[in-house]
């Protein structure tokens, strides 16, 4: 756990030894936005940066990422809007909200990370200790597998509350191996979060755990069309399950780009298929 975190090297890299690394990564982002664009298809890059515990690493991260967007749009000769938000993965980033939401357009609860910074557990090595917690009840339940709301949660709902009060229509989600836990999506779903994201393989699962808590409230689902850039990378219908207390549709976000995820996807549904087959030929 002793280890310094992404925002702290890439504001010490960036500012002090290296700013191209910021550059760059930026760069490769707008510059393939930007070819999309010009192909006819309109695109909404989200740039997050992750682990950020005080405003002033993220402003000073946003101000690269700004500047390159402008320079890439000038050069291409192509508009295209686009977000700049942050991960909230450290109990800090959570309690300040408030401010880190005068710059960041978006939160995403990343919530392995923030699991491990409240608890002060590291996932890694939780094997070796967390199943003695267990038999001492200590913990339920799996932290790293469903969100510990007592705690991390609260750190959850403030975060959501400050940063709603900065700015009331900020986007909210989580990303983790949470998201496609069903406990912990129902618990997102109270929260009043925009989406969860997942890998592809649990997308099932976490569309319905999120259609079973909207089904206790809502008894007519509505149609609208989903926010540009969200969804399962290009398959909005597929991966939209909507949200009972204000009709925000939750989308589901793979971690890859499209080509992989589609191909995780249906590799992994066809596997399945393959299992139930085989083992009612084998009865």
């Amino acid at each position: 756990m002793n280890k310094i975190r992404c925002s702290a090297i890439a504001v010490a890299v960036s500012e002090f030894h290296y700013p191209e690394v910021t550059e760059m990564q930026a760069r490769a982002i707008f510059e393939a936005a930007a070819e999309v664009q010009r192909s006819g298809t309109k695109v909404h890059p989200e740039v997050m940066i992750p682990l950020v515990g005080f405003k002033r690493e993220l402003e000073l991260q946003v101000e690269i990422v700004r500047r390159v967007a402008q320079d890439v749009q000038a050069a291409k000769k192509v508009k295209f809007s686009y977000l700049v938000g942050t991960m909230i993965e450290v109990p800090r980033g959570a309690l300040t909200a408030d401010e880190i939401a005068e710059t960041a357009e978006f939160f995403s609860f990343g919530t392995n990370d923030l699991t491990q910074t409240a608890l002060g557990m590291s996932r890694d090595d939780s094997g070796s200790f967390l199943p003695h917690y267990a038999e001492l009840e200590i913990v339920k339940r799996n932290p790293f597998a469903t969100i510990d709301q007592n705690g991390v949660g609260q750190l959850m709902q403030i975060a959501i509350e400050k940063g709603r009060k900065t700015r009331p229509k900020i986007k909210l989600g989580i990303c983790g191996e949470h998201g496609g836990d069903p406990d912990s999506v129902k618990f997102c779903h109270r929260l009043g979060l925009d989406y969860v994201s997942c890998s592809p393989f649990r997308v099932p699962i976490a569309r319905l755990a999120a259609a079973r808590g909207r089904a206790s409230k809502v008894n007519r689902v509505r149609s609208r069309r989903p926010l540009a850039g969200m969804a399962l990378r290009g398959v909005p219908n597929k991966n939209q399950v909507w949200d009972a207390s204000e009709m925000r549709p939750y989308h589901f976000e793979a971690r890859c780009f499209l080509k992989y995820d589609a191909a995780i996807f249906q590799a992994t549904r066809s596997e399945l298929s393959c299992r139930r087959w085989n083992g009612r030929k084998r009865q």
